[in-house]
């Protein structure tokens, strides 16, 4: 200690130090907080990438087109940005609906269409039970164009943690083939975090659809119903289910040992078949 701090009282060093301490403490504060003024990303933001087909209409159409880009929601303030690119069609429209994959919802947020840019507008905020909703799968882009005016192409806003797969229904994949048989769809969304599965079959029969289920088995092997679908009762091509399920049913999807199996009239035992598969 030299003269000069040997003559400041020992309660003026003190208080300097601590000041030290605090100054030290806020900076720190300052850097963990992932968000400032110079754009860095939040620890809040979730970034999910946006994938979008034809396929993922609903009904599904025959266009090429596809999109790809990312949207940000924030989880504690809920703002939403982010923008997406199409490529193969001329966007006439563009709007974030709510609905599970294999349904159609209603339009949540309108989006911006320049050419072939689609953005989240500026400012957009969601309330917490959006923010939620969004976080466990249940909105989904939909490009609009003059010649599908419905939608052309569409993409579920699934983040890490929610899986959303598209399965073609056929009667090749019943054991044994079934053969002059219909076809089907089927949009599965399988939420990891929390064991939920959704599911919407929708079907074309040359007779009734009866019934529809996940059985456990391989591809080329029939197996016992895990799980029954509900048939929807003002369209009967029409089945859905989502329900929190077993970890036994998880390990079967994972596995690639489970399917769905949709039953009509003409064939009790299965007329369309297609294997689930994980992401």
């Amino acid at each position: 200690m030299n003269k000069n701090e040997m003559k400041i009282p020992s309660w003026i060093r003190h208080y300097r130090m601590f000041a030290v301490l605090l100054l030290s403490l806020a900076l720190a504060a300052c850097n963990g907080d992932s968000h400032d003024d110079m754009g860095m990303t939040s620890q809040n933001d979730v970034a999910v990438p946006v994938e979008l087909s034809a396929s993922q209409e609903v009904p599904s159409n025959a266009s090429s087109a596809t999109a790809t880009g990312t949207l940000t929601v924030n989880s504690e303030s809920g703002t939403l940005s982010g923008s997406i690119t199409a490529s193969g069609m001329m966007v006439t429209m563009a709007h974030i609906h709510e609905s599970k994959a294999g349904s159609n919802g209603s339009v949540v947020i309108p989006l911006e269409v320049d050419g072939n840019m689609i953005s989240v507008p500026a400012g957009t905020m969601l309330t917490s039970a959006q923010v939620d909703s969004m976080l466990v799968g249940d909105y989904y882009v939909n490009l609009h164009s003059a010649l599908y005016a419905g939608g052309e192409i569409r993409g579920q806003i699934a983040p890490s943690g929610v899986e959303v797969s598209v399965i073609a229904l056929s009667g090749d994949n019943e054991v044994p083939p079934v053969m002059e048989a219909g076809s089907g769809t089927a949009y599965v969304t399988l939420n990891r975090s929390s064991s939920m599965l959704s599911i919407n079959i929708a079907t074309a029969t040359d007779t009734a659809a009866t019934a529809a289920h996940i059985h456990g088995g391989l591809a080329g092997e029939n197996g016992d119903v895990l799980l029954p679908l509900v048939q929807d009762t003002s369209d009967a091509s029409l089945f859905s289910v989502s329900s929190v399920v077993d970890q036994e049913v998880i390990d079967a999807i994972d596995a690639d040992g489970a399917y769905l199996n949709v039953h009509t009239t003409a064939n009790p035992t299965g007329e369309i078949r297609g294997q689930i598969s994980a992401e």
